[in-house]
């Protein structure tokens, strides 16, 4: 059910993706390649009801993808893209210290997009803050293991809708999946690189 409009939608959103997360949890939805403005429509102007962002959406990104087309695009498309490795949880602690020093009388709503559980707490002391938080994953079981990369904590929380609301990001993996051919001239990058979540 679509939200009703309300004072909230004066606020301003922070959205946050966990980019090795992200690459990973694609193919569990059945997106082969990522239509970088289809996603940042879907975080922005889909998902809650603030429609005005804090900061240009942060992606993290591992630096072998510095110079490769899926950076251009997404940079393109609205998205501040941030390299940082993934080894000793660096890209997770980049966020977090995005994530430590919003303010809730500037900020009303946060959109995460990850499977990672390590955000939960400093989430939930935002939720206690008064910042409503949307946690954009998907409970879908990976196709190759049939494991579902969500914890039985988050599920279990997401299902009571609290402090979290979860947002099932199959529901929009039209939107947010690009057609091959087009994919071909704007995706690039190792194709031996391996995500893992």
């Amino acid at each position: 059910m679509r939200a009703t409009p309300s004072a909230g939608t004066e606020g301003r959103k922070a959205v946050l993706i966990d980019g090795a997360n992200a690459l990973f949890m694609k193919h569990t939805i059945g997106v082969d390649f990522i239509n970088f403005a289809g996603l940042y429509q879907v975080l922005v102007h889909r998902i809650g009801i603030c429609r005005k962002v804090a900061f240009r959406p942060v992606i993290t990104l591992h630096p072998e993808f510095v110079h490769c087309p899926i950076q251009r695009q997404a940079t393109a498309a609205g998205f501040d893209i941030v390299f940082v490795a993934s080894e000793n949880e660096a890209d997770d602690d980049l966020i977090l210290g995005r994530l430590g020093p919003l303010n809730p009388r500037e900020i009303k709503e946060i959109v995460i997009m990850t499977t990672d559980a390590g955000y939960a707490d400093t989430l939930q002391h935002k939720v206690s803050q008064g910042i409503v938080v949307h946690w954009a994953a998907t409970a879908l079981p990976d196709p190759v293991d049939g494991r579902c990369r969500l914890s039985r904590e988050l599920r279990q929380q997401f299902a009571t809708g609290a402090p979290f609301r979860f947002v099932e990001l199959a529901g929009y993996a039209a939107q947010i999946s690009q057609c091959r051919t087009a994919s071909r001239h704007m995706h690039g990058g190792p194709r031996t690189h391996h995500v893992h979540a």
